[in-house]
């Protein structure tokens, strides 16, 4: 399905499988999808360019790319389903991105989010399991932008070198009430903040059986403010 410069998109009830792709959306103002199911496509769902996005209830299993989103007013995903992608799981660009009561697992990285501008991304009940090469990797370098996460449980993560879990350039990261369990770097650090003049914020959160080799801290590894409570 590919549709561009329109007004609405509204999508439910709907399975697409083995195709060479899935949704492709462009220039639209407002997107909503419910109850779709993609498996096997080159890619599941991808928008660019457009305004508002809207995903409940969608599964997205064995592609290259779960969700890719660029250069779009906001995505909010509920109830949903990324597995098993190749690539990335969610890709995100330029979009604020919000993910509520959803699972990520067994991608090669759960989600990966840039932005050069004030994009956050807002985590509540997500469940992100057995990516192999990063759970979350935050490439900006901006300090404009946050990554928020409540109630979510990280576990059984990999990386061969830092960040297992998270993977973050500068951009302040908070973390509240969360469970990570059996999550392993190579070079430790399973929370990473490679750049100073960010903090990371956690609270009311847990760390259980989490690893990595050499000097440099199993959970974690910071060159930013840090407080734990």
């Amino acid at each position: 399905i590919t549709v561009s410069s329109v007004d609405k998109v509204d999508i439910s009830n709907i399975n697409i499988r083995n195709s060479d792709k899935g949704i492709s959306i462009s220039g639209v103002d407002s997107i909503y999808f419910k109850n779709v199911n993609l498996n096997n496509t080159n890619y599941g769902i991808k928008i660019e360019n457009s305004g508002f996005a809207s995903l409940e209830s969608v599964h997205i299993n064995q592609n290259e790319f779960g969700i890719e989103v660029s250069s779009s007013d906001s995505l909010i995903i509920r109830n949903s389903t990324i597995r098993k992608s190749t690539n990335r799981g969610l890709k995100s660009t330029e979009t604020h991105v919000m993910i509520n009561d959803s699972e990520l697992s067994t991608n090669l990285t759960g989600i990966q989010f840039n932005s050069t501008d004030s994009d956050s991304l807002y985590l509540n009940g997500v469940e992100l399991d057995s990516s192999s090469e990063h759970g979350i990797v935050v490439g900006s370098s901006n300090e404009n932008i946050k990554v928020v996460i409540h109630n979510s449980t990280f576990t059984n993560n990999t990386s061969n070198q830092y960040g297992a879990v998270i993977k973050n350039n500068r951009s302040p990261l908070e973390i509240h009430d969360s469970r990570f369990a059996n999550n392993y770097s190579q070079n430790g650090g399973n929370i990473y903040n490679n750049q100073s003049g960010s903090s990371i914020i956690i609270t009311g959160s847990t760390f259980t059986n989490n690893d990595g080799n050499y000097y440099d801290g199993s959970v974690i590894r910071t060159d930013s403010d840090l407080s734990i409570t």
